[in-house]
């Protein structure tokens, strides 16, 4: 998506947008209508400095891992996603890692950093060659490759009293997405399947982290943060009443 296109096409966005005076909203490209974007451009403006943070970033990732370590099967967790409107009907790009990778860039670039998708280090959860140039209607199929070898990860998980997730991490100017395994007593442990979070330290928040937290994927939740957008972009671009207006309305 745009916000996180490469160099080049972002920096001819930015300039289209200066040149035409337009707007460029995003605030359900990344946690739907979770206020993440939001709240990190409102740090930087503030003068706060991010040293690091970690984040579930896909809700795709975060329901079919949550699933499988409830006990389904990979291939059924990815089918139940697609169903419910948590992703594509070819989920290929969930499943890559790439949809949470450009979703941290787009939280890196609204801390102000110029970072591009192949900054990202990115670990995928099904490796792209098992699933690359796949039909929809052979996911499954293929997929069912793979549930024995997260069977054996999700036993090894409840045997260390852990558990898989997405991660997005950033720390000492490295940003990472891979999967997981945390410790049940770490934050991210406590999500429901669908739950997307941020876990941040700066300057300002040194004592204790900042945490949002909450469903991060749905087509209700995405429409409305794109509705939000457009009623903002709407009340910038109103016109200012002409003074036979005003006259009128006094």
């Amino acid at each position: 998506f745009g916000p996180s296109a490469e160099r080049p096409l972002r920096d001819a966005i930015v300039a289209a947008q200066a040149a035409g005076g337009t707007l460029l909203r995003d605030s359900g490209t990344v946690g739907a209508h979770l206020p993440l974007l939001g709240t990190l451009r409102e740090l930087r403006q503030a003068g706060d400095r991010v040293e690091s943070f970690e984040a579930v970033l896909s809700g795709t990732l975060s329901f079919v891992l949550g699933s499988v370590q409830q006990g389904e099967a990979l291939s059924a967790a990815v089918q139940g996603a697609v169903a419910l409107g948590f992703a594509e009907p070819n989920p290929a790009r969930d499943l890559s890692g790439e949809d949470a990778a450009r979703k941290l860039v787009i939280m890196l670039r609204a801390l102000g950093h110029d970072v591009d998708f192949a900054d990202i280090e990115r670990v995928a959860l099904v490796e792209p060659g098992l699933v690359d140039g796949v039909e929809a209607a052979r996911f499954p199929a293929v997929l069912r490759e793979m549930d024995e070898t997260w069977r054996a990860r999700t036993a090894i998980a409840d045997a260390r009293r852990e558990r898989w997730v997405y991660r997005a991490t950033y720390a000492h100017g490295r940003a990472r997405v891979a999967p997981e395994r945390i410790a049940l007593e770490h934050p991210f442990a406590r999500l429901a399947p669908c739950e997307n979070a941020l876990i941040l330290r700066s300057k300002y928040y040194a004592a204790a982290p900042l945490t949002i937290a909450g469903p991060g994927a749905g087509i209700d939740l995405t429409a409305t943060a794109v509705f939000a957008d457009l009623l903002d972009a709407a009340r910038l671009h109103a016109a200012a009443p002409t003074p036979e207006l005003a006259a009128a309305a006094a």
